[in-house]
């Protein structure tokens, strides 16, 4: 008789509360809301964007903010009077296959790529600066780090 091995992955959610002298603090590095070109109003009371640095922030309505870590690794919840949380991930690296000599295969990665980032616009209501900011991050992956990129983000953006 043979062995089956399986592999089990879990991703842990681990929660961090800043001390109260320290989260009474907003940090200097957010942006100022109403900076020209940067918001993307859905129409929910939210507003979402990409950041310089990678990060998807979404601002509702009530003043909290929740950015999203542009790693994958977590995401941080900023409170109206400017308290902090942070919700840190474990992970494990994505495997990305080997780039595949096959024109076919290139043309559907192309199309996936290319509907990927025509949704990621529209999530993000054609906001041209997030839009470069997401775009800025991509240079050097390759097909597949993009695609995996991309996903993250929509799944970033459709974040509550």
């Amino acid at each position: 008789m043979g062995s089956i091995g399986i592999k089990i992955v879990v991703t842990v959610p681990v929660v961090l509360t800043l001390p109260p002298a320290v989260s009474n603090q907003v940090p200097d590095n957010l942006p100022p809301q109403g900076s020209e070109g940067e918001q993307s109003q859905t129409g929910t009371g939210t507003e979402k964007r990409i950041l310089e640095n990678g990060d998807v922030e979404i601002s509702y309505a009530d003043g909290s903010k929740k950015i999203i870590f542009e790693s994958g690794t977590g995401y941080k919840i900023i409170s109206p009077s400017g308290q902090e949380s942070v919700v840190s991930f474990m992970s494990v690296p994505t495997y990305i296959p080997p780039n595949m000599p096959d024109e076919n295969i290139d043309r559907w990665l192309s199309a996936v790529n290319k509907s990927l980032l025509s949704f990621i616009q529209d999530q993000l209501r054609h906001d041209q600066v997030s839009v470069t900011n997401l775009l800025a991050g991509e240079g050097n992956l390759n097909i597949y780090g993009i695609i995996n990129r991309r996903f993250r983000f929509i799944q970033s953006l459709n974040s509550k």
